[in-house]
Formats: C-alpha cells, sequence, structure tokens
C-alpha cells in the first residue's frame, strides 16, 4: 500500500510503505529524522492498522525541506534544509507481524531509499550552486524516488522474495554510500 503526496513548499514527498548523524527525534509529534545509526524498530510503528488491508506493515516517510531566511543588515541570507521523516503516528504493523525481523528490514529499507533521494535532490542543489528551478528538481527526483519505491516493492514482492530483497538492501547501501557526501 502507498500513499505519495506532494505539498508545495513544506514538503518535497512522502511515502508510505507496504509492508545522519544530526539526531532529530521528536516524541511529541512522533518524527525519526533519518540517521545512519538509527534503525527502526517495531516500537517506532505506532499507527493503527486499517480494518480491511491485505499489507502486514506500513512505513510512512517524507522528504522535505525547511526554509529559513535572516538577514544581516546588507543580505539576506536563506537556507534550505532538506531531511527525511519517518512518522511514527502514520506508520503501522499488525500485532501478529512484530515478530518478523525481514518485514522490518523491508520496512527499514524504504526509509532507506527515501534518504537516497534526500541526497539526490541535496546533491542538485548543491551541484547547481543553488542556482536551480526547485520546483522542477522536485518534481523529477519526486517522479523517480515514486517509481523506485513501487518497483522495490513489486521485484522484492514486498519483502516475501528473500533473494530480491537482499538484492535491494545491497544496491540502497551502495547508493547510500556513494552519495554520502550529501548526508548530514
Amino acid at each position: 500500500m502507498q500513499h505519495i503526496t506532494l505539498i508545495f513548499l513544506v514538503i518535497v514527498f512522502h511515502q508510505s510503505s507496504v509492508g545522519q548523524d544530526i539526531v532529530f527525534e521528536n516524541n511529541e509529534e512522533n518524527e525519526i529524522e533519518w540517521r545512519k545509526q538509527r534503525k527502526l524498530t517495531w516500537e517506532d510503528f505506532k499507527g493503527i492498522p486499517p480494518s480491511i488491508t491485505e499489507t502486514n506493515a506500513s512505513a510512512n516517510t517524507n522528504c522535505g525541506f525547511d526554509v529559513s531566511a535572516e538577514s544581516n543588515g546588507r543580505k539576506e541570507l536563506i537556507a534550505v534544509r532538506i531531511k527525511n521523516i519517518f512518522y511514527c503516528d502514520k506508520s503501522w504493523v499488525r500485532i501478529d507481524k512484530r515478530n518478523r525481523l525481514d518485514l522490518l528490514v523491508h520496512e527499514q529499507a524504504h526509509f532507506d531509499l527515501c534518504e537516497v533521494y534526500a541526497r539526490k535532490l541535496r546533491k542538485r542543489v548543491i551541484d547547481s550552486n543553488y542556482k536551480l528551478d526547485m520546483d522542477q528538481a522536485i518534481f523529477e527526483v519526486f517522479d523517480a524516488f515514486k517509481q523506485r519505491q513501487k518497483l522495490y516493492d513489486q521485484e522484492t514482492n514486498h519483502s516475501r522474495n528473500k533473494e530480491e530483497q537482499l538484492e535491494w538492501l545491497q544496491i540502497i547501501a551502495s547508493e547510500l554510500l556513494e552519495l554520502e557526501n550529501y548526508s548530514y
């Protein structure tokens, strides 16, 4: 089950999947910012599963950006921070599936794949020397992200195809490493 939305200026792309070194956890709002050392646990999935669904789990992630502006009297300084967030209260797992480590690994990979695309967007912004059409960049990265998440679920059969799942984990890890310069 995938829900993908785009909200202008605040959220770049959002992923609800099927079954950095900056520490950011907002327990009040149930948000976890992606970082290499912090892996998801089933305790992070605090949402309630839909009563009618064949899906076993859903990781709700979002790649978005914050914009802030400051003036030092002579110049306006604008800062854009692209981040990848996991929403605990919108992510869920069926109670009888909480013992499935393979399913948790699959959901973590959705979050990791979202980080790949956050880094790709950071790379585009930096490589353009901050002179790019942000709307176009967002839509292009969003489209690629959407297609990739769908392909991941199709090829792994939502974690059921163990061989494909292992292959995807290696691909995602390789891409994260390749884009390491664009992590926080």
